[in-house]
């Protein structure tokens, strides 16, 4: 499927199915062995939403993940460019997360960033390989496209959610200002009915 084959429904459950589907074609395209997907949070921080093939410790271990981290993720967020460490075991900055990667069972990693069509970071899509691995530039070519793709998706299933709370938060708001309307005409109502 692709990712406008959803019916309608709330923007956060289209935007999981759809990180989901997103996963699943990106470590198809580029025959990865695993995978994650991580959203941007307010904060800055990457958080991962969606995953493939991950056990508990890498999941805790990279549950949040800063740009100021020398994963392949950390390096390629504030650039906003692809990082491709074909082996972790040569690759110099890796080295203190060697021991998390060697007990996921990865040895090769390609961390494709998420930006929409308007130039904002929506995420990271990461492929793991758990053997030493370079993909082809045909298959970089296509995750690129895909990835495009997948971004703009993101962000439009983002905004949707801003929307409907904006949406709720108006609705809340009318709601308590026709409650605080109500109650102050309430006793000069009652000394209006009292008075006939």
């Amino acid at each position: 499927r692709d990712l406008h084959s959803f019916p309608t429904r709330r923007s956060s459950d289209l935007l999981h199915q759809g990180m989901e589907v997103m996963l699943d074609a990106a470590i198809e395209l580029v025959g990865a062995d695993k995978g994650n997907v991580q959203l941007v949070g307010a904060d800055g921080v990457l958080r991962i939403e969606s995953q493939r093939g991950f056990g508990r410790e890498f999941l805790e271990y990279f549950k949040e993940v800063a740009t100021d981290d020398e994963s392949a993720c950390g390096r390629a967020l504030p650039f906003g460019k692809q990082v491709i460490i074909e082996d972790i075991e040569l690759d110099e900055a890796f080295a203190p997360l060697r021991p998390i990667a060697r007990s996921a069972g990865y040895r090769a990693i390609v961390s494709t960033p998420l930006i929409s069509a308007v130039g904002t970071a929506q995420g990271m899509l990461s492929t793991h390989f758990s053997a030493v691995h370079r993909p082809t530039e045909f298959e970089l070519n296509r995750l690129a496209l895909y990835v495009r793709h997948a971004s703009d998706f993101v962000h439009r299933c983002k905004v949707e959610q801003m929307l409907r709370q904006a949406d709720q938060r108006k609705d809340d708001f009318l709601a308590l200002l026709a409650h605080e309307l109500r109650n102050p005409l309430a006793p000069i109502r009652y000394a209006l009915t009292a008075n006939r």
